[in-house]
């Protein structure tokens, strides 16, 4: 019936075939389209907050990068990773496609408030789109909510220097609770030396009414040329542990205030070459031998020792001098040394001059003069060694030997002359006699210190008081807590323990001061360095370490003495008479 419908000479097949592959081309889109596209974690943010943004090229080979400087107009580039590949292949109605992508995740902090611009990027022939966030000004109870968890104090010891001129700045990074992150770097400068004073300090500090840990790092910088020097806000940026039903992590962030120094030139008045700013300076000087009279010939050293407080000892000036025609002068290469501390760098520069007098009379020794620049107080000031006058005296007559004297008959009489033997076996025998006493005396000694002593009271007296609160309990919630390797709760357990031990008072930082048991040490250190570990893993050392302190408080307990124990039962401070109790809470 139907067949009759159809035009004569038309096959039905060859016409549902053609169909069929229309439809097939008009729905089908392959999967392997090429783009490039952004996109960020947030749209609204303040100043102090930081933003994700993902940048994705899909299906395109391609080995290069975008070009990412045009967000630094409006935003810096905090961190930044990639690029991550990931290929997928399919076969699809028997043809293979290959999905290729490839990701660059860049955070990003504002630099100031209002509509800011994401440009778009450009790779390999694609574009992005161009979009704005939002960044709006921080309110106090955002400033505050995130200071509860870390923020990051920096202090410069003065706003004013000079070329070449110390500046002291420091860096303090609080955090409360377990976090990992990247710790603040050292001051990237073009136009200044930037030196680490000393390694980065761990300690713990109360601000308001909460305990916090700090990490402290000091840096010395010494500007090249004069202008304003600027120091860019330190950042913080990472993630705490959030304890609840589900262990999950939260993004924190902290933002320093940045410090512009004036850097002033070397002033006009100062009358050398060499200059040489410095906090203080001294110049010292020893002769050897220490005396006024030589003879012509004799040797004379002179050691002139120049320190300076807030410069290194390669810009302190060469010494040397002229002694004139009387004497030759040898100088031998100065010896320089550079003493780092938290209180900067101290430069000491050390020269010996030999002094060979030539002929006698008055040898005059000049005068020594070195002009500074007291960066304290802005005063030029001038270091001396005052010159000397020393008395050569002509070379004493060569020694001869005296005549003979025929005119005396006691002259002519033989020489008497006495001639000592010594015999090996008296030695032998003296030497015997010798070990047979110090044996004796050996065994006299251990006999009397065999003798049992009577027992003393002085561990039960200190363990009295110390009651209150219970040091075993304590001590059993500390055990506990390190069989499970809770790094968070070991730490506030043994502070706990420390507490009921040694007195309210005492903090970690103080007990480790006193422990002479470095394995005991290192083991808190790793303790607390995990705490701020920025990879994130799990601490593993409890049992090495409530075995080591169970050690070290058997130790303590044996050896205690009566004077180590103060009527308040805060032992720990009785170990050191030079450390006070504080009022840290810890």
């Amino acid at each position: 019936m139907m067949s009759s419908l159809l035009p004569a000479g038309k096959k039905i097949l060859p016409s549902v075939l053609r169909i069929a592959a229309l439809l097939a081309v008009v729905t089908w889109v392959p999967s392997g389209f090429a783009s490039l596209t952004t996109t960020v974690d947030r749209t609204s943010l303040s100043t102090i907050e930081v933003m994700t943004l993902i940048v994705r090229l899909e299906n395109v080979n391609s080995d290069d990068s975008p070009d990412f400087s045009s967000l630094l107009s409006d935003f810096e580039i905090v961190q930044q990773s990639g690029p991550s590949i990931r290929q997928n292949l399919t076969i699809r109605n028997g043809r293979r496609l290959e999905e290729r992508l490839t990701e660059w995740r860049l955070l990003l902090r504002p630099k100031r408030s209002g509509q800011l611009l994401v440009p778009a990027l450009s790779l390999a022939g694609y574009q992005s789109r161009v979009f704005t966030v939002s960044v709006s000004t921080p309110s106090d109870s955002l400033k505050r909510q995130l200071r509860e968890y870390v923020f990051i104090e920096t202090e410069v010891d003065r706003d004013t220097t000079y070329v070449q001129g110390q500046l002291i700045y420091s860096v303090r990074l609080f955090h409360n609770g377990y976090i990992s992150g990247d710790t603040p770097k050292a001051p990237e400068l073009t136009d200044a030396i930037v030196e680490v004073l000393e390694p980065a300090r761990r300690y713990e500090e109360v601000v308001d009414r909460r305990n916090y840990y700090v990490l402290e790092q000091t840096y010395g910088i010494y500007p090249l040329k004069s202008g304003t020097l600027a120091l860019a806000p330190e950042t913080f940026f990472g993630t705490r542990n959030v304890r609840g039903i589900r262990q999950r992590t939260e993004r924190v962030s902290a933002i320093s205030g940045g410090h512009e120094i004036t850097v002033n030139p070397k002033p006009k008045a100062f009358p050398s070459d060499n200059w040489l700013p410095a906090s203080a300076l001294a110049l010292t000087e020893t002769w050897s031998p220490e005396q006024d009279t030589f003879d012509v010939g004799e040797p004379i050293n002179r050691t002139i020792t120049l320190t300076a407080q807030g410069v290194s000892s390669s810009v302190l000036p060469r010494l040397g001098f002229d002694a004139g025609g009387r004497a030759k002068t040898y100088t031998d290469p100065p010896v320089a040394t550079d003493h780092v501390s938290a209180t900067g760098t101290t430069g000491q520069l050390t020269t010996t001059v030999g002094i060979v007098p030539t002929e006698p009379g008055e040898l005059i020794i000049p005068t020594v003069q070195i002009p500074w620049w007291n960066t304290d107080d802005e005063s030029l000031r001038w270091a001396e060694l005052p010159g000397r006058v020393i008395t050569i005296n002509a070379t004493a007559a060569p020694f001869d030997a005296p005549p003979l004297q025929t005119s005396s008959p006691a002259a002519l009489s033989p020489q008497i002359v006495t001639e000592v033997r010594y015999d090996p076996m008296g030695w032998y025998l003296t030497g015997l006699f010798l070990l047979l006493w110090l044996g004796t005396l050996t065994l006299l000694i251990k006999r009397r210190h065999g003798r049992p002593r009577s027992p003393t009271n002085t561990t039960s007296l200190k363990e009295s008081n110390l009651s209150t609160p219970d040091p075993a309990k304590r001590l059993t919630q500390l055990r506990d807590a390190c069989r499970n390797n809770d790094a968070e709760a070991v730490i506030n357990a043994l502070r706990q323990w420390l507490r009921a031990t040694f007195g309210p008072s005492v903090t970690v930082t103080q007990w480790l001061q006193q422990q002479a048991d470095a394995e005991l040490t290192q083991q808190v250190t790793d303790l607390q360095a995990s705490l701020f570990s920025s990879t994130g893993s799990v601490w593993q050392g409890g049992d090495t370490l409530i075995a080591d302190i169970e050690r070290s408080e058997n130790a303590r307990k044996s050896g205690a003495s009566e004077h180590n124990t103060n009527a308040n039962g805060v032992g720990l401070a009785a170990l050191n008479p030079g450390l006070e109790p504080t009022n840290l809470v810890v």
